[in-house]
This record gives structure tokens, C-alpha cells and sequence, in this order.
């Protein structure tokens, strides 16, 4: 589904920003649009009579207090996270549309093939969760375990080659977005190589980070990770992004390094490797199992 919402968006941006000339306005309603119709597909397999006779999904329009308490236990602290990470991120890619045309310019052109290379990876971060929580819903904490790990090496994995093939190919990459006749293109594509070979390495840790959330999330351990991610994306991240981008610090205390597009995907390096080491520790040292297994007792006294 999401597949057909990109490839709609990117009809729709083209549509926008070249046949009617909105520029980068377009781009926006290319967004909003593509938005909004994988918003009514869903509704409308969701809606659909085959869903409906084998899930009875019509059936589940009332909220009942007791089954929405522990929805809200599980949602809040993921939505969270969500909002801490997407929010962070946004206010980085802020931070490097304030440099110049070239460095924000390239910045962005990186960022725009890293997302689209690391997508697999999160369809594995949602593998893991449903495994993880399948295994503990059975009562089996250590195949829980197995599983989790499991997925993790498969992540950093594919994260390792996807990360590999960027800089490998870098300059041809780079290439098929900057016209030969741009008189900064041979500065965008020097400057872009740069920035692949360290996004490159941070993919080994976004793997962790997003198998290891993965992992954590289907154990229902997911108060933790928020505190996690909160701490880690607005208290370090963005004022580490920020002294390492400018040369005049906006935070008192934090000298200001002045290194540009280079310092702030340093600075994206040094997070993740960090938050991959929190998220890896905290699934690592078995709280959730032993809240699984606590949990488990428990119903097994009531039946």
C-alpha cells in the first residue's frame, strides 16, 4: 500500500512542480494528496466485505473503558517515540536548510536516497514486533528472545549492504540528480560522497535501532524506549547537530564547530550509535522477559 502511495506522490510532484509550475508548493500538495488517498484505501479495505466476514471489523466501532486502558498503556509511549524521533529529525532538517544552497541542497539529496534505501529495514523493525509478541502471547519468553535476535542480525545485515552499495556508488547515485551543466555539480557530488560514506556507517547502528525498538515494542516493553528516544533525540542530538553544524552556537555553554552538512550527519553518526547502544542494552538485559514471565503467572493463577 505504501508502495503505491510514493509512486503516486512522485506522479503527483511531478505533475505539480513541472507541468504546472508550483515549485516546491507542489511538492507539498503532492505530499498532502498521496497522503490522503493511501488514507482511503485503507479505509476502503477496511471497509470491504471480505475483511469484514473474516475479521468482523464492523463489530469494533464501540470503545469499551477496559479494552481501551491497555491500548492507551501500549499507544501513548509508542506514539511518543514516533514524535519524538520524526520531530527531532524534522527540526535537523531545519538546521541544514539553514546553510547555503549547496550544502542544504546536498544534505538533503542524501537524505532523500537514505530514506528510500533503509525502507526494507523497517518492514523488518514491524516483523520483529509481531514475532516478539506472538512468542511472548505464547508463554515462550526465550524463543522471544531467539526471535528478536534474530531479526536483529537480519537488519544490521541488510543495513550493512544497503549501506555498502551508497558509498560504493556514491558519485553514480549522486549523478542521476545533478544536471552536468550545474555549475555546482561537481561540488555536489564531492560534498554528497561525503556524506554517503557516513551515512553509510550510521546504517549499522539505525539496523539496531530499529530491530532492536522492533523487539522491544512486541515484548511491551515500550516505556523505556520512550524515555530513550526522548532523551536522546531533543537533549543530545539536536544540541550536538547544532554546535557541529554552525559557528555561533544558539544553546549558551556549547561552543559552535562551524562544520556544515559534514557535522551534522557526524552529529546523526554519534546519536544512532548511541541509541543503538541503549536500545541493544535495554533488550539485552531481559526486563520484558521477566515481566513476560510475571504476567504469565499471573493468568495462569486466575485460570
Amino acid at each position: 500500500m505504501s508502495g503505491w502511495s510514493v509512486l503516486f506522490n512522485g506522479i503527483l510532484n511531478a505533475l505539480f512542480i513541472f507541468g504546472l509550475g508550483w515549485g516546491i508548493a507542489g511538492a507539498a500538495w503532492g505530499t498532502i494528496l498521496s497522503e490522503y488517498g493511501e488514507l482511503a484505501l485503507y479505509l476502503l479495505l477496511f471497509l470491504s466485505t471480505w475483511i469484514q466476514r473474516d475479521y468482523a471489523t464492523r463489530q469494533t466501532w464501540l470503545l469499551a473503558h477496559k479494552s481501551l486502558r491497555p491500548l492507551l498503556r501500549l499507544g501513548l509511549p509508542m506514539g511518543i517515540y514516533a514524535l519524538a524521533d520524526m520531530s527531532s529529525f524534522t527540526v535537523f532538517q531545519l538546521l541544514l536548510g539553514q546553510l547555503g544552497a549547496v550544502e542544504g541542497a546536498t544534505a538533503h539529496l542524501c537524505l532523500m536516497l537514505s530514506r528510500f534505501a533503509y525502507l526494507p529495514a523497517l518492514g523488518l523493525e514491524q516483523a520483529a514486533t509481531v514475532l516478539v509478541g506472538q512468542a511472548v502471547g505464547a508463554g515462550q519468553p526465550a524463543w522471544a528472545m531467539r526471535l528478536g535476535n534474530a531479526v536483529i542480525a537480519w537488519t544490521v545485515g541488510y543495513m550493512a549492504v544497503i549501506g555498502g552499495g551508497l558509498a560504493l556508488f556514491r558519485e553514480a547515485l549522486l549523478g542521476l540528480f545533478v544536471a552536468g551543466t550545474d555549475a555546482n555539480a561537481a561540488a555536489i557530488v564531492e560534498l554528497g560522497g561525503r556524506l554517503l560514506q557516513i551515512i553509510a556507517v550510521s546504517f549499522l547502528f539505525d539496523g539496531i535501532n530499529f530491530s532492536a525498538a522492533g523487539s522491544l515494542r512486541g515484548a511491551g516493553d515500550v516505556r523505556a524506549p520512550m524515555a530513550i528516544m526522548l532523551g536522546m533525540s531533543w537533549l543530545f542530538f539536536l544540541p550536538l547537530a547544532q554546535m557541529l553544524i554552525f559557528s555561533h552556537s544558539w544553546i549558551p555553554f556549547l561552543p559552535g564547530l562551524g562544520w556544515g552538512a559534514v557535522g551534522g550527519w557526524l552529529a546523526m553518526l554519534i546519536y544512532v550509535a548511541g541509541l543503538a547502544g541503549l536500545l541493544l542494552s535495554r533488550w539485552r538485559s531481559r526486563v520484558w522477559q521477566k515481566a513476560a514471565l510475571r504476567q504469565g503467572h499471573r493468568h495462569s493463577e486466575l485460570s
